[in-house]
């Protein structure tokens, strides 16, 4: 068992699960400060998590096809990069269609994270 916790792909796909998995708790804390500082009302502010949920669940088909017609790699890796390019860029934007843009986004990359 301990030989396994050490193998670097064991490491690599416990990450990708753990990156998939906080797509949507990660940023629950925060919504309630991103609704004073963009001033939108509480029904709005659902509208970021479902900016996430809906492409991540609409593109998982695609993302697993693409995975067997090209390789896991081939699709994880600009998943991953277009899931945190997303996240770093909430940091920058100051409305809320930004916010909901990066959120479809964020939701497009983290789809073949739940398949893969």
């Amino acid at each position: 068992m301990q030989r396994l916790l050490f193998r670097v792909d064991v490491n690599i796909i416990f990450s990708i699960t753990l990156v998939g998995m906080f797509g949507f708790p990660l940023i629950n804390p925060a919504l309630p400060t991103i609704r004073d500082a963009l001033g939108i009302s509480n029904d709005q502010i659902g509208w970021v998590m479902t900016a996430f949920a809906l492409p991540a669940f609409a593109i998982m088909p695609l993302s697993a096809y693409l995975s067997d017609r090209y390789g896991r790699v081939k699709v994880i890796a600009p998943s991953l990069m277009l899931f945190a390019v997303a996240g770093v860029g909430m940091v920058f934007v100051d409305s809320f269609e930004g916010v909901i843009t990066l959120r479809v986004i964020q939701g497009i990359g983290a789809s073949s994270l739940g398949t893969l």
